[in-house]
This record gives structure tokens, sequence and C-alpha cells, in this order.
């Protein structure tokens, strides 16, 4: 049982980037249309299919 709690610890510290940039797509970079969010999310660079 004294090994749950690190674990958990280790859990929360690897989760919590993924959750503040979820947190921030959502909040600060998502409009408020889903569709106009989709078209600037193909957009990105990431996304564009040239790399």
């Amino acid at each position: 049982m004294k090994y749950l709690r690190p674990l958990g610890l280790v859990l929360t510290v690897l989760m919590l980037p993924i959750v503040a940039a979820y947190a921030v797509d959502r909040l600060f970079l998502a409009p408020d249309c889903p569709a106009c969010h989709s078209e600037a999310t193909r957009a990105l660079p990431l996304f564009d299919g040239t790399q």
C-alpha cells in the first residue's frame, strides 16, 4: 500500500501537462463554434500534410 501514494503522485505529475494543454485549448484557443475550431485545427502546420 505504501507504493500507491507515490504512484498516484507520479501519475498526477505526468497528467498535468496534458490537462493544462487541454484547458488552454478549450478556454482560450477554441472559438465558440466547433466547426470553426476544426477548420482552425486543420490549418495548423502540424496537420497540413506537408511534413
